[in-house]
């Protein structure tokens, strides 16, 4: 069996709601992505004090 370069494979994307869920995993990724920032950053102005 050989495997030609320009043969596409299942992705985890095909199928029924493969939309939907490449959309949740991008939206997980950019939230990771914020608070990876406020947590390297610090809330600056934004901290509640009493």
């Amino acid at each position: 069996m050989r495997y030609r370069a320009g043969q596409k494979g299942p992705t985890v994307w095909s199928g029924d709601g493969g939309q939907a869920q490449f959309i949740n995993f991008m939206k997980n990724v950019a939230l990771a992505g914020g608070l990876l920032l406020l947590f390297a950053n610090g809330p600056g102005r934004y901290v509640v004090r009493d």
